[in-house]
């Protein structure tokens, strides 16, 4: 699995973002204090051609910063 963390600084504030984690059952139950089990254990929910590796963020939805005033991001 390839997870990565980042530190970034928005509005003065620190942020720590993290990509590429994957999903896993809730720990309730049976599965309190045991390793983290796969949401889907049927492949067809989730089929492998479908997956992708996700370690950074898409562009930002198109919309008006507030501050600058300015359009900022893409539609597509």
């Amino acid at each position: 699995m390839n997870k990565s963390m980042n530190r970034i600084n928005i509005c003065m504030l620190q942020i720590i973002t993290y990509k590429g984690i994957r999903y896993a059952a809730p720990p309730t139950g049976n599965l309190r204090w045991s390793r983290p089990v796969p949401v889907w254990k049927d492949s067809t929910l989730c089929q492998r051609e479908h997956r992708r590796r996700v370690t950074k963020f898409g562009s930002p939805c198109f919309q008006v910063n507030p501050f600058t005033k300015q359009f900022e991001g893409k539609e597509d």
